[in-house]
């Protein structure tokens, strides 16, 4: 075998066993991916929406913090141990739960918590969407009596307080429920919040742009709160009937942002009250300890799952910065195109390398004399220098103080210019009390001023007086200045006579 031969030999062995590694590796993570249910092809609806293919970009990270605002979470469940932190978990309800033994056997909110944060590749039970993240319960009222509200509120607040990132919030209050004055406070709480808020658009198949289905808080309209409708495998609008009753998720051009996965979704349930006869008393039963759910309250820890891995990839990005890039990377649907803001349902993979593109709406804020800060709404900044024009910046609008350097152009005039790129000419200036002196020199650029015209008071000179303080310019253009006058000079705010405008001079 020649030598070239060889070598091309070589070369496409090397080639072949590089993309070998590429292939293992880009189906390692997802090989790691040991959990019972997920290896049975039971949550095959990951892949549907790219979470599988994101764990290969990212898998979250525990420093991203989720605040889950339900009645309670089951933290001894065997697909949850471990993952919720309890010295954050705070129990808002004031009491009001106390008639149960644990506040921890409740079914929606570990329901909730099982389709963000289970334990992964732990050879058991359900997969995640976010593999590592930091889960925190926040134990409120769920009901319509006064007070209620009070207890979210102060869970809000708590959660800003201690820099919680994410609140999935899967509840729904109608608008006949609430006072005027519980609506309010509960927007500004949301609205004070700097994290991101998720929630479900819940489940009365109505379109909750009517003013009378309004509900809260999904018609708060806030740049940092994600509504989420349901649907299922097929990408249809979740729907379910009850004997000659149909309810199913809500919908909305204005009130709901996107769609996720809402439709028998295997999640975790608390194991005390899953007992042997949970499949006759509850539908969703599928096996101990696991239900397959179904709604609105269910799709939306989808996009919390999300959020949180966005948040992981790209932490400069703000709550707004997050929505953003969920809400322009989904998978268009016709069905869904008049049904929600963005037209479409969930995808991960594409929300992870398609990241939040930058607005720039011309909110910029003066930095320097040379540059200012070029914000974009998300969070995003950069500094840019000025974009001048006549003397002031086009974009931020601020007035160039131009820092002047000189040099030499003519025997009576020397050239002005700046770093931003204005240039001008003007003639040259000594100071009054230099003029005893056989050779003079300009005090800005340093040239030379030949004598031989004439010194002050001594010769018929035709200078032209243009201050109070008593300096002139002599007919060649030359400008003698007094010492009272050089600041005010330097400044452009001399005043000249005899029509002598600065414009003349300098």
């Amino acid at each position: 075998m020649s030598n070239i031969k060889r070598i091309i030999t070589l070369i496409l062995i090397v080639i072949t066993y590089s993309l070998l590694n590429v292939c293992v590796s880009a189906n390692n993570e997802i090989s790691q991916i040991n959990d019972s249910y997920f290896a049975a092809g039971q949550q095959n609806i990951f892949t549907k929406i790219g979470i599988t293919s994101s764990w290969e970009i990212t898998q979250g990270s525990n420093d991203i913090k989720i605040g889950i605002l339900e009645r309670g979470i089951d933290a001894n469940h065997e697909d949850l141990t471990g993952k919720i932190n309890t010295n954050l978990s705070k129990d808002f309800s004031n009491g009001y739960w106390e008639t149960f033994s644990d506040l921890t056997n409740d079914g929606h909110g570990t329901a909730v918590a099982g389709i963000i944060s289970a334990n992964t590749k732990n050879n058991i039970g359900i997969a995640r969407i976010c593999i590592n993240t930091t889960i925190i319960s926040l134990s409120i009222r769920m009901d319509n009596q006064p007070g209620a509200i009070d207890s979210i509120i102060e869970a809000i607040n708590y959660a800003q307080s201690e820099g919680i990132d994410i609140l999935n919030m899967s509840f729904s209050y109608k608008a006949s429920d609430l006072s005027l004055s519980e609506i309010s406070n509960f927007k500004n709480a949301i609205s004070n919040y700097s994290g991101l808020v998720i929630t479900g658009a819940a489940n009365s198949y109505v379109d909750i742009d009517e003013p009378s289905n309004y509900s809260y808080p999904q018609c708060f309209n806030l740049d940092n709160i994600i509504v989420v409708g349901a649907t299922d495998y097929n990408d249809n609008i979740w729907t379910c009937f009850e004997d000659t009753n149909i309810y199913g998720s809500n919908y909305g051009k204005i009130n709901v942002d996107l769609f996720a996965p809402g439709a028998n979704i295997l999640t975790t349930y608390p194991s005390d009250i899953c007992d042997y006869d949970c499949s006759i008393n509850n539908p969703e039963h599928y096996l101990y300890r696991y239900h397959k759910v179904n709604g609105t309250s269910f799709a939306a820890p989808f996009v919390t799952g999300v959020a949180a891995l966005i948040m992981s990839k790209y932490p400069s990005l703000n709550a707004k910065g997050v929505k953003d890039t969920i809400l322009s990377n989904v998978d268009k649907l016709t069905n869904l195109s008049d049904k929600c803001i963005s037209g479409g349902r969930l995808n991960a993979y594409r929300a992870l390398t398609n990241p939040h593109s930058h607005k720039y709406n011309h909110s910029y804020v003066n930095k320097d004399n040379n540059s200012h800060y070029s914000y974009c709404d998300c969070g995003f900044y950069m500094i840019n220098s000025h974009s001048l024009v006549n003397g002031k910046c086009s974009l931020c609008f601020a007035t160039h103080s131009h820092d002047f350097n000189y040099s030499l152009y003519s025997s009576t005039q020397h050239k002005i210019y700046c770093s931003c790129g204005y240039e001008s000419l003007s003639s040259h200036v000594i100071r009054s009390s230099d003029m005893g002196s056989s050779i003079k020199y300009c005090m800005y650029c340093g040239a030379r001023i030949n004598s031989g015209f004439g010194e002050i008071g001594g010769l018929s000179i035709n200078s032209i007086k243009i201050s109070y303080n008593g300096s002139y310019i002599l007919p060649n253009g030359i400008i003698i200045l007094v010492d009272e006058d050089i600041i005010e000079f330097e400044n452009g705010t001399l005043i000249f006579y005899d029509k002598c405008e600065i414009s003349d001079v300098r």
